[in-house]
């Protein structure tokens, strides 16, 4: 199944598109503050998102902390982050390969 949500088809169909979004069912539940999260939705970021990841002072070429993945995570899932502090490695290594797509450099068409 691919979690991958292609929003395409919104656009197209005359109405305002819709956030790029990914999902993940957890293997492992966590404890969130209303319940048991039992899935996760990352989802494209906004302005505000990008300038919160510019100021977890990541280098490139340079290894990507613990601490920085699981803020990715919850700036682009809206968790808490001491939610995603509860998932298990195997959930938590799943969604942070999940979430480089949103993450990625934008494409410019060129006029060709």
């Amino acid at each position: 199944m691919d979690d991958h949500v292609n929003n395409t088809s919104v656009a197209q169909n005359g109405k305002a598109p819709a956030w790029e979004e990914v999902r993940h069912v957890l293997e492992f539940p966590a404890e969130g503050p209303n319940g048991q999260v039992t899935e996760v939705v990352l989802r494209e970021p906004d302005i505000d998102g990008l300038e919160k990841i510019d100021d977890l002072g990541l280098t490139e070429g340079a290894p990507i902390k613990v601490s920085q993945i699981r803020a990715i995570i919850a700036i682009l899932s809206g968790l808490p982050d001491e939610t995603v502090k509860k998932f298990y490695k195997r959930d938590f290594a799943a969604v942070g390969e999940k979430l480089l797509p949103l993450l990625a450099e934008p494409t410019i068409p060129t006029a060709g």
